[in-house]
């Protein structure tokens, strides 16, 4: 696939993925890397276990088709990889299914799931049954979260924030974790009217290099605290791309070392977060 990713893109009705990997005109920053490739990443850069996520496909046999192969990949090393599942709502009841047979084979949560690029919205019937359907399943959801304040970039689409606080709000027994430090809606409590924070967000950091400043990983800490906040990557997507020609998990991790936490706020965000969460 990686050799020809707009070919498979257009055969697969994928046109936001392609977007993503293989813009036009302008040079890709996405990377790739095989099953050795990234257990020798790993061992790098001293880690244990990485959680794959899946991607927000926009066709329910392009999830099916990552979800076997992330199958595959958790029963070979289960010590060292975990995956959530890709989920395209807009199936109904295939949705369903596809959820079921993903926590009957050993997968840990669902996502990372992008409602507008997949073609519905968080107040949809489609998702609220979804929402349903994992009642009392103990199964993570993680959303992509697009900053209305970011650059324009490959693939772009907006989110609106206020639908996750609504949500977290009508499941709150539900963990919901917003990718890319959810466009740092702590920081927008007058800005988005909150009065009343939800307990059951959490926040991962993947690709913030690409957006924010160091400094971004302690102020979200100051709003939420250290136990609200998880370390991500969106390895193999290259974050610092002027310093890197292959992907590699160093230098965010550095990224994060270097934002300013304490020893114990780093060990919460590296580690004990994503352990308390997905160990169960």
């Amino acid at each position: 696939m990686e050799t020809r990713p707009a070919a498979w893109a257009s055969r697969n009705q994928e046109p936001t993925w392609s977007k993503c990997v293989a813009p036009e005109h302008r040079p890709s920053i996405q990377g790739w890397a095989s099953e050795q490739q990234l257990l020798r990443d790993m061992d790098d850069a001293g880690i244990e276990t990485v959680i794959l996520l899946g991607w927000y496909w926009e066709n329910i046999e392009n999830s099916k088709l990552q979800n076997c192969f992330y199958a595959d990949l958790i029963k070979k090393h289960p010590t060292r990889l975990k995956a959530f599942a890709s989920v395209q709502a807009s199936a109904g009841k295939d949705a369903l299914t596809e959820i079921d047979w993903a926590l009957d084979n050993g997968f840990i949560g669902i996502g990372e799931i992008h409602p507008q690029a997949q073609g519905f919205s968080l107040g949809d019937p489609i998702w609220h049954q979804v929402m349903e359907h994992l009642a009392g399943k103990n199964c993570p959801i993680n959303f992509h979260v697009t900053d209305p304040d970011s650059r324009s970039h490959p693939g772009k689409i907006e989110t609106p924030l206020a639908d996750y606080i609504k949500l977290a709000h009508e499941y709150p027994n539900q963990t919901v974790i917003l990718a890319h430090l959810g466009a740092r809606i702590p920081l927008r409590k007058d800005e988005l009217e909150l009065s009343e924070f939800p307990g059951n967000l959490y926040f991962d950091c993947a690709a913030a290099p690409l957006l924010y400043k160091r400094c971004v990983i302690q102020e979200m800490v100051g709003a939420v605290g250290s136990e609200r906040i998880l370390f991500g990557s969106d390895y193999p997507l290259r974050v610092f791309p002027k310093a890197q020609k292959l992907p590699e998990f160093t230098q965010s991790i550095q990224f994060v070392k270097e934002s300013g936490l304490t020893e114990d706020e780093l060990r919460c965000v590296l580690s004990t977060n994503a352990k308390r969460l997905f160990s169960a």
